[in-house]
């Protein structure tokens, strides 16, 4: 098998055996680099979606926390053991989270959430703030829960498509 290659060196002078061996080593490196630059673009790339998730990520997290203090303050009030100022402080909290999501979509422009999804969690937000006191306690606490719900799907759903976490089955 080498026998062609030596000789090919054989009948070579020392300075052009020099440059053959000079060029295939380049080559190689060449190769090399080339691999090694493709591997870390993709890799930039997977880090660049992630950390769009990341930006996802919290705010969605502050805002299911919001909807829970939200649910509590609300059904406590609708069962006439709490105060409003509490439910006050509490809608301050969710509007906040629901200015912080919107600037973060806005910003990000992500494929992550589909805008039909994000229009309906906004407006289901916005439906729980304005008209809670229209609600009885359990129907109160029926609506935060499914929207508790629908936040925490979507943060799943984020969380997989931005590849932030690499587990298949998030339950």
């Amino acid at each position: 098998m080498f026998t062609l290659g030596k000789k090919l060196l054989n009948r070579l002078p020392f300075s052009k055996k020099f440059m053959l061996l000079a060029i295939i080593f380049m080559f190689t490196l060449f190769m090399i680099s080339v691999l090694y630059i493709r591997l870390l673009t993709q890799k930039a790339t997977v880090i660049e979606r992630e950390s769009e998730g990341i930006a996802y990520i919290a705010p969605m997290i502050d805002a299911m926390y919001s909807l829970q203090k939200h649910r509590e303050y609300t059904t406590t009030v609708l069962l006439g053991h709490g105060k409003e100022d509490k439910v006050a402080e509490a809608q301050a909290m969710l509007k906040k989270s629901m200015e912080t999501l919107q600037s973060v979509h806005k910003a990000q422009k992500a494929d992550f959430i589909e805008e039909e999804k994000w229009k309906q969690l906004l407006q289901q937000m916005k439906d729980v703030q304005d008209n809670w006191k229209m609600y009885t306690a359990s129907e109160a606490v029926k609506r935060h829960n499914a929207l508790i719900y629908d936040i925490h799907q979507l943060l799943l759903s984020v969380a997989s498509r931005s590849h932030v976490s690499l587990d298949n089955d998030m339950n």
